[in-house]
C-alpha cells in the first residue's frame, strides 16, 4: 500500500513539473526514436521532422521540405559531417535550425544555398570545407558562431547580412581566399581570431558599431596593407594585427584609449604611427618588430602596461612596447607626460630614474646618467651601432632582455652593485667577454644564449643560484664558441676545473658538471669519478669526439645536444634513463649527428638504447 501511494504522488509531481515548464515557456522534449531511412536518418516531433543523418552519395544534395508529409524544420549537429560525396547542397526554407557542425569537414562542398529562416550561422557549421566557395547569408542571420567558416579555404568574398549583430571566435580563421572584408553597420562584437590566418586579405573596413577590436582578430593576415577603423574606436586587442607583415597604411582613431600587448607585433611595413592624445595604455611589445619606424612621440596621456611577473614569465614580455624596432633612432615625450621624459632621444621616467629605451639606431657610445638606477627590461635590446656603454654604480636593478640581441655590443663592465641578472639579459648579444662581478648571487635562465662571439666567462665568489638550479644548459645554450668558464675561488656551490663548469649539489650530495664549453679544445673528456651530468651539459660541442662515463653514475638525462660524430662511453651502473613525462622528449642524444653509445651487453642502457633505435655499439 506504501509503495502504491509513493508512485502515485511520484507521477503527480512529474505531471505538475510538465505543465509548469509548459507555463512558463520551457521546451520539454521527449526523445524520440531515430527512424532508418534510406537517404536519411530523421526524429519524429509531433508535426515536425528532425534530419539527424545523411546517408547518401550524390554531389548535389537538395533537402526535402518534408518527410512523411511532415516539415523538415531542423538539422542535427554532423548530419553531414565528413561526407565527401557532396558538392552543391540546397536548403529549404522552412529549415529553421542547423546545428553545430552539421557540414564539418565536408571537403568538396562548395556551393550553399541557406534558408531565409535562419537566425544563427551555428558554431563550426561549415568549418574544414576547403572547397567551399559560396555560402549565401541570409539576411535575418543575427549571430554568425564560433569557427562557422574556420578552414574555409577557397571562400573568396562574404555577404555579410545586414542584421548582423555578432561575429563568434575564429569564425573565419583560416579563410585563405578572402581578398576585402567590409563588415556591416550594426556589428556590435567580434570574437577573438575572427579573421586570423586569413593570408589572402588585403583590406578591411570596419564599421562605426565596433567599439573593440578583439584579441587576434587579424593576426597571421601576411598580406593586409590596409585597414580602415572608425574613429570612436576605444580599443585594439593583444596580438589583433600580429604578424601582419605587409600591412603599411594604418591610423589609428583619435578616440582609441588602449592598445593591447602585441598588437601589432612583426608588422615590419609599417613606416610611421601617430598616437592620438587620449592614449592611454599602450601593452608590452605593441609594436615589437616594427622594424622600419624610425621616431615615435608619446603622448601626455600614455603609459605602458606592465609586462608579467617573473615568476609567471615563460616567454620575453617586455614593459615597453618597442623591442626590435631597429630602425628607431629617437623617442620623443611630450613635456605633459606625467611618467615619461625624454633626452637625445633616449626614453626615461620622468624622474629620469628608469632608462626604458636607448633606441636601436642610436650613437656607438652611451653613458648611463647617474640619476639612473633602474635598467628597464629590454631598455638595450636589438642595438645595431651602439659598441660601448658606461654603467655607473647607481644602478641596482637590470631587467630581463635588457641587452637582447645587441648585436653591435662587444664588451661591457658591470658594476657590483646588481645582486640578480635576470632571464634573457645577453641573450644573442654580440659580446666576446664577461665577468659577472662579485655581490651577484643569481643568473636566470638564458642569459648568455646564443651569443656567437662569447668566449669567456667568469663567475663570482658570491654566486648561488644559476637558472632553475644546476642545470646551466639554459643559460648559454647555442653559444658556439664559447671556451672557457671560469669561477672564483671560494664559492661554496659552483668550481671550474680545465674551463669546466661544476656544481655542488648539498642537498642529494652529488657534484655534477653543468656545461663543458662547447669550442673547449681537446678531442677527448673523462668524466671525473662520481661525478653525475647535468642535462644538456654537453651542448654544440665542435672538438669532441669521446666522452667516457665512468662506473658508480646511474642516472643519465638529455645530455648531449647538437653534437656531431661523438661517442660515449656508458657504464653498467646507468639505470635511469629518459623514458617517459617531460624528459621523454630528451632523449641522451638530442639533434644530434653521427653520434652513438658504446654499452655492456645486457647492460640497462644496452637495452634502451635498442629499445630507442638510438645507435650503439656492443662492449664484453
Amino acid at each position: 500500500m506504501n509503495l502504491r501511494k509513493t508512485l502515485k504522488r511520484l507521477l503527480i509531481i512529474m505531471a505538475f513539473c510538465i505543465i509548469i515548464t509548459s507555463f512558463f515557456g520551457f521546451k520539454y522534449e521527449v526523445h524520440a526514436a531515430v527512424k532508418k531511412g534510406k537517404t536519411y536518418d530523421y526524429t519524429i516531433y509531433g508535426k515536425e521532422i528532425e534530419i539527424v543523418k545523411y546517408k547518401g552519395k550524390a554531389a548535389k544534395v537538395v533537402i526535402p521540405s518534408k518527410i512523411e508529409g511532415k516539415e523538415v524544420t531542423a538539422i542535427d549537429s554532423h548530419a553531414f559531417a565528413g561526407n565527401n560525396y557532396i558538392k552543391k547542397v540546397i536548403i529549404p526554407d522552412g529549415i529553421n535550425e542547423i546545428r553545430s557542425y552539421a557540414f564539418l569537414e565536408c571537403k568538396n562542398l562548395s556551393y550553399v544555398t541557406m534558408p531565409k529562416s535562419i537566425k544563427v550561422i551555428s558554431e563550426g557549421l561549415f568549418s574544414g570545407c576547403k572547397s567551399l566557395k559560396y555560402a549565401n547569408i541570409p539576411d535575418k542571420v543575427e549571430t554568425i558562431e564560433f569557427a562557422a567558416f574556420s578552414g574555409c579555404e577557397s571562400l573568396k568574398s562574404i555577404n555579410f547580412p545586414k542584421n548582423l549583430e555578432a561575429i563568434g571566435s575564429q569564425a573565419y580563421e583560416e579563410c585563405k581566399s578572402l581578398k576585402e572584408i567590409v563588415l556591416p553597420d550594426g556589428l556590435s562584437t567580434i570574437g577573438h581570431g575572427a579573421f586570423s590566418d586569413c593570408e589572402g586579405l588585403e583590406k578591411v573596413i570596419m564599421p562605426s558599431s565596433i567599439k573593440t577590436l578583439p584579441d587576434g582578430c587579424f593576426s597571421e593576415c601576411k598580406n593586409l596593407k590596409e585597414v580602415i577603423l572608425p574613429e570612436d574606436m576605444m580599443k585594439i586587442g593583444q596580438r589583433t594585427f600580429y604578424n601582419c607583415k605587409s600591412l603599411s597604411l594604418i591610423h589609428l582613431p583619435k578616440n582609441i584609449n588602449a592598445i593591447g600587448r602585441e598588437a601589432f607585433f612583426g608588422c615590419s611595413s609599417i613606416t610611421s604611427i601617430v598616437f592620438p592624445e587620449g592614449l592611454s595604455i599602450i601593452g608590452g611589445d605593441a609594436f615589437a618588430g616594427c622594424e622600419k619606424i624610425d621616431s615615435i612621440t608619446l603622448p601626455a596621456s600614455v603609459t605602458f602596461e606592465e609586462g608579467m611577473s617573473l615568476e609567471e614569465r615563460k616567454e620575453v614580455i617586455l614593459k615597453h612596447p618597442f623591442m626590435g624596432c631597429t630602425s628607431l633612432k629617437e623617442v620623443n615625450v611630450s613635456p605633459d607626460n606625467k611618467l615619461f621624459m625624454s633626452d637625445k632621444g633616449v626614453l626615461y621616467s620622468k624622474d629620469k630614474a628608469k632608462l626604458f629605451l636607448v633606441p636601436p639606431s642610436y650613437e656607438e657610445e652611451y653613458i648611463i646618467p647617474d640619476s639612473v638606477t633602474d635598467i628597464v627590461e629590454g631598455a638595450f635590446a636589438y642595438q645595431k651601432v651602439l659598441n660601448k656603454i658606461t654603467i655607473p654604480n647607481t644602478i641596482t636593478h637590470v631587467g630581463a632582455a635588457a641587452f637582447y640581441h645587441a648585436e653591435s655590443l662587444k664588451k661591457i663592465s658591470l658594476n657590483n652593485v646588481v645582486k640578480e641578472f635576470y632571464e634573457y639579459t645577453f641573450f644573442g648579444s654580440g659580446i666576446e667577454e664577461i665577468t659577472i662581478p662579485d655581490g651577484v648571487k643569481r643568473l636566470g635562465e638564458q642569459i648568455f644564449s646564443n651569443c656567437p662571439n662569447l668566449k669567456k666567462i667568469t663567475l663570482p665568489v658570491s654566486l648561488e643560484r644559476i637558472g632553475v638550479g644546476y642545470d646551466f644548459w639554459p643559460l648559454i645554450g647555442d653559444s658556439i664558441n664559447l671556451e672557457e668558464i671560469a669561477v672564483a675561488e671560494g664559492n661554496p656551490n659552483y668550481f671550474s676545473k680545465d674551463g669546466v663548469l661544476y656544481y655542488k649539489h648539498n642537498y642529494l650530495n652529488r657534484t655534477y658538471i653543468v656545461c663543458y664549453p662547447a669550442a673547449k679544445k681537446g678531442e677527448s673528456f673523462t668524466v671525473p669519478k662520481g661525478t653525475y651530468i647535468g642535462a644538456f651539459a654537453f651542448d654544440s660541442c665542435k672538438y669532441l669526439r669521446k666522452v667516457v662515463i665512468p662506473e658508480g653514475i646511474t642516472s643519465l638525462y638529455a645530455v648531449f645536444s647538437d653534437c656531431k660524430d661523438l661517442v660515449v662511453w656508458l657504464p653498467r651502473s646507468i639505470t635511469e634513463l629518459p623514458s617517459s613525462g617531460h624528459t621523454g622528449d630528451f632523449p641522451i642524444f638530442r639533434n644530434s649527428e653521427g653520434c652513438f653509445a658504446m654499452v655492456r651487453k645486457g647492460s640497462a642502457v644496452h637495452k634502451y638504447c635498442k629499445e630507442n633505435n638510438f645507435p650503439y655499439k656492443v662492449i664484453g
